[in-house]
């Protein structure tokens, strides 16, 4: 009985939590004396990730220097997305887990979906950065919850 009050309580914690779609490129050019003589760019994606307290919205962001990245709360959170994008030098665009705070400050638009916006958006649904992600955390829910209820 106390084993299926804990899964209960587990599922009922996994549908509070904000899940947003984490994912973008990383880009890096360095010039001298006005020639570029190294650049290089990479992808990212770290799929659906669990977003942390403090960070109550779904972000897409235009590409913006990493320095600037870093003082967001998105940056100082303890993730391994953002520990990736404080190693890095360059600029940063992507989707990821972010404060109202942040949102305000890179000018992002609340909208209810984000999926495919160009420009800065956020939203404060569960995928509301990407599509069809809800649907497999759902079956892991109601999988739980079947199981609860049958051994209740």
């Amino acid at each position: 009985m106390l084993s299926n009050l804990l899964l209960l309580c587990i599922s009922f914690a996994a549908t509070n939590a904000l899940t947003c779609v984490t994912d973008g490129t990383i880009t890096y050019i360095e010039y001298f004396q006005g020639v570029i003589v190294q650049s290089s760019s990479h992808d990212f994606s770290y799929g659906y990730v669990d977003c942390s307290a403090n960070l109550n919205r779904c972000a897409t962001f235009k590409s913006m220097n990493i320095t600037d990245f870093v003082n967001l709360d998105a940056g100082k959170d303890g993730s391994a997305f953002a520990q990736m994008v404080r190693s890095e030098e360059g600029q940063v665009a992507g989707r990821c887990c972010m404060s109202q705070a942040d949102a305000d400050k890179i000018g992002a638009v609340q909208a209810d979906k984000c999926d495919n916006s160009k420009a800065g958006c956020s939203c404060t649904t569960d995928h509301c950065t990407g599509a069809a992600g809800a649907v497999f955390s759902m079956l892991s829910i109601v999988a739980l919850l079947g199981y609860s209820v049958c051994h209740i």
